[in-house]
C-alpha cells in the first residue's frame, strides 16, 4: 500500500484535496493506528482473548 500511495504521489496522480482536510485527517488517522498495529493485537484482540472482537 505505502508502495502504491509513494509512486502514485510521485507521478502526480493524487489530486490536491483543497480546502477541505477530511482526506488529509483521514490519512493521519490511518497512519496513527497502523503503527499500533501488531501481529498478536490481530491475533488476540484488545481484551487479550484469542478470537474476541
Amino acid at each position: 500500500m505505502r508502495r502504491t500511495v509513494a509512486w502514485l504521489d510521485e507521478n502526480g496522480r493524487i489530486e490536491p484535496s483543497g480546502e477541505d482536510d477530511l482526506e488529509e485527517r483521514l490519512i493521519v488517522a490511518w497512519r496513527q493506528a497502523e503503527e499500533g498495529f501488531t501481529l498478536s493485537t490481530m491475533i488476540v484482540g484488545d481484551e487479550g482473548q484469542a478470537g474476541s472482537p
